[in-house]
């Protein structure tokens, strides 16, 4: 009942009454928890917070995601389905698997750089320990496994890269120590470093699978996401 009510809320643009639907609904919650996480502990946020700023009632975020756990996990994913199609596109790509990698390198740190004021929230969101975060953190890597073969190597390669990229960039956005060219090419030799005599062994082959697809609940790219991860 509470989410039929919240479902039939109207939001008013330029004098229209516009209605909509559930999936709008959703999405216009996950902006508002963006908005509300922005600089702060997710965990230490509360429905009450989020439900003010999507102008909804608490009852009606707790029919959509659960719980805390459920929202963060839905931000999360929510978050990073561009970032995810940006890297799955320089992987399945026609170059050589050097500058594959070499390619999403640069996608990734650029993605970062764009959206500086929300990576730490995304990397706070993927340290939650709530089963529903972790659960979507551990989708995301086998989905981005399947691109590199979807072996179990693949997504211990996966989960190493991953942690590498976001290490690296978290750590330059607090403190650009290096030009950004200079970055890249460092997180480019490491990245490549640590997959090369994979690769020429034949155990994971970046471009090698099919094109990962994105998270069921997944309604819009994280650009579209909220102005609050603007960029730099």
């Amino acid at each position: 009942m509470g989410q039929e009510r919240g479902d039939r809320m109207t939001t008013r643009r330029q004098g229209v009454r516009t209605r909509l639907t559930p999936d709008q609904r959703r999405a216009a919650i996950i902006q508002a928890a963006v908005r509300v996480f922005e600089g702060r502990d997710p965990a230490a946020v509360t429905f009450e917070e989020i439900a003010v700023e999507a102008g909804v009632s608490r009852a009606l975020v707790y029919n959509y995601f659960g719980d805390r756990g459920g929202l963060m996990a839905a931000v999360y994913e929510q978050l990073l389905v561009e970032l995810d199609e940006e890297l799955s596109v320089a992987l399945v790509g026609p170059l050589p698997p050097r500058e594959r990698v070499r390619d999403a390198v640069e996608r990734y740190v650029a993605f970062a750089r764009a959206h500086a004021r929300g990576w730490q929230t995304l990397a706070m969101l993927a340290a939650t320990r709530h089963p529903a975060v972790q659960r979507a953190r551990r989708e995301r890597y086998e989905r981005l496994a399947v691109v590199w073969g979807s072996s179990a190597e693949a997504r211990v390669v996966v989960t190493g890269l991953m942690g590498l990229l976001e290490a690296v960039t978290l750590d330059w956005l607090a403190e650009p120590a290096v030009e950004l060219a200079r970055l890249v090419d460092l997180a480019d030799d490491l990245a490549w470093s640590g997959v090369e005599h994979l690769v020429d062994e034949g155990i994971v082959a970046p471009g090698s699978g099919a094109e990962p697809a994105a998270p069921t609940d997944a309604a819009q790219p994280a650009a579209a996401v909220s102005p609050a991860l603007g960029g730099l």
